[in-house]
């Protein structure tokens, strides 16, 4: 959906000026808005009684957005009460500009506005405005009291930040940059009501609060050697290149190793996103020991090499409900085809995901529970049969800045990894990104402490990661890895 903000006014009303006390509603330029309550009164708005019926609290969130309420719309007015808090997950943490001051780098936030339906379609929205400025208004939640002062680029702007937000719900207004700078601003505006804009197509854009969820492009992970090993390939840094198309969705994966390159390539079509050239190798044989692999185990029978292609199809957020894979071995070995869906909350977070693996004569039926605590994947629980095990993992404050999900390139836990699917993950194509960066995943069988990894971080000056450290938990050998940004 085409959302457009800063030019919603001007071709559409002309604003007669009114002042706080008027019948446009509640004084809501207080922070929080009082008693989470809204009464709002719409400009003329009997007169749009037989375009609108309901009215509903979109936050913005995945798209569609999360609705948070509903409610009848009668004589162009209606009240609204506000939740208390908002669930962790669905918040995000503030990303300031260079030359922006904010109180309280650990607040979250999400904005919200008014969406106006009529016989279960979207007709247009209603915000909060005024016509001399041309800017609007929207609402926005904040887990804790928080100020953004200082001006800095925002979108190609120079955006001017005077937000004084308390605990709970805000009013925030911005205005256009036809003088050159555009302001948010917590102020409320001398003559401020309620107005109904038709057209779904006018839908305000997610507000320019210092918010970065795209980020910094990710174009290369380098992946340390060990220079101790007595193998020389795992004395050689491994370098994975990343591409992308016009539209900066990950196009390509590319392994440069021992002068061969290996390249996964991203397809999107439609509805539809498909992967090919997912390589890896599995032993056919036992493991014994002794021998000269590394981990002091000699593979004893042959090893298969087999290459993975993925047709997934895409729901309506863009993200994947369903997907086949099919692996192609040497060997002779019978060509694997299984099975995948996923399922989400309304608010585009990854839920739950099934793989039916047919390998030959063998075949298994694996569930995935994922539990999100403040904007993180904190559990990930599978089940395989009678047999069921979870990871758990645990997050820093540090914001997971980047156009990719950092945390599904760092993840070396088996259940977070998600196996090929992991690649889907980092590209942002199950759900909603993380919101912090993984400190720490631990496996766990049967109530029992299992295997697992701590990772720590390396930043630049704008906080984008540049190097994580990723160190077994049985004190065994770190790897470092390096990300370099176009």
């Amino acid at each position: 959906m085409k959302k457009i903000f800063t030019l919603m006014i001007a071709a559409v009303m002309v604003f007669a000026g009114c002042s706080k006390d008027s019948d446009g509603g509640d004084d809501i330029g207080s922070s929080p808005i009082p008693n989470n309550t809204i009464t709002v009164v719409v400009e003329n708005g009997s007169s749009y009684s037989g375009q609108i019926d309901v009215v509903k609290l979109m936050m913005y969130s995945a798209a569609p957005d999360y609705e948070i309420t509903s409610l009848s719309y009668a004589g162009g007015s209606f009240t609204v009460n506000l939740p208390a808090s908002v669930e962790d997950k669905y918040l995000l943490g503030f990303d300031v500009p260079s030359g922006v001051t904010i109180s309280n780098r650990n607040v979250k936030e999400r904005p919200a506005y008014f969406e106006a339906w009529k016989s279960g379609q979207p007709v247009g929205h209603i915000y909060h405005g005024f016509g001399a400025s041309n800017a609007g208004g929207y609402l926005l939640y904040v887990d804790g009291d928080v100020s953004i002062t200082g001006t800095g680029a925002r979108n190609g702007y120079s955006t001017e930040y005077r937000v004084n937000a308390k605990k709970g719900w805000n009013m925030v207004y911005e205005s256009d940059e036809s003088t050159g700078v555009r302001l948010i601003t917590t102020e409320a505006p001398a003559g401020a009501k309620w107005y109904f804009l038709e057209d779904v197509e006018s839908l305000p854009e997610e507000p320019s609060l210092p918010i970065d969820e795209n980020g910094k492009i990710i174009s290369r992970l380098t992946i340390v050697g060990n220079p101790d090993s007595p193998d020389e390939d795992n004395r050689r840094d491994r370098v994975i290149e990343f591409g992308y198309d016009s539209q900066n969705r990950l196009e390509t994966l590319s392994e440069v190793f021992d002068d061969n390159d290996n390249v996964i390539r991203f397809v999107y079509a439609g509805n539809t996103v498909s992967a090919t050239g997912i390589g890896y190798s599995e032993a056919g044989g036992s493991v014994g020991e002794g021998g000269e692999d590394g981990s002091g185990d000699v593979i004893e029978g042959p090893v298969y090499h087999g290459v993975t292609s993925v047709v997934a199809q895409l729901n309506g957020s863009g993200y994947i409900t369903s997907a086949t894979l099919t692996t192609v071995w040497d060997n002779d070995r019978p060509t694997d085809t299984s099975f995948h869906t996923a399922t989400y909350d309304a608010g585009g977070y990854l839920t739950g995901a099934v793989f039916d693996y047919h390998d030959g004569d063998y075949t298994s039926h694996a569930t995935y529970t994922f539990t999100w605590t403040a904007g993180n994947i904190t559990r990930v629980t599978q089940t395989n049969g009678n047999y069921s095990y979870y990871s758990t993992a645990q997050y820093d404050n540090s914001p997971n800045k980047a156009n990719l999900d950092v945390n599904w390139i760092v993840y070396d836990d088996g259940n977070f990894s998600f196996d090929e699917m992991g690649l889907f993950a980092m590209a942002g194509l199950y759900g909603k990104h993380n919101a912090n960066l993984v400190t720490q995943t631990e496996e766990h069988s049967d109530g029992r402490y299992g295997y697992g990894y701590n990772y720590s971080y390396q930043f630049d000056s704008d906080g984008y990661v540049t190097q994580y450290t990723t160190t077994p938990s049985d004190s065994g050998r770190s790897t470092v890895h390096k990300i370099t940004y176009r």
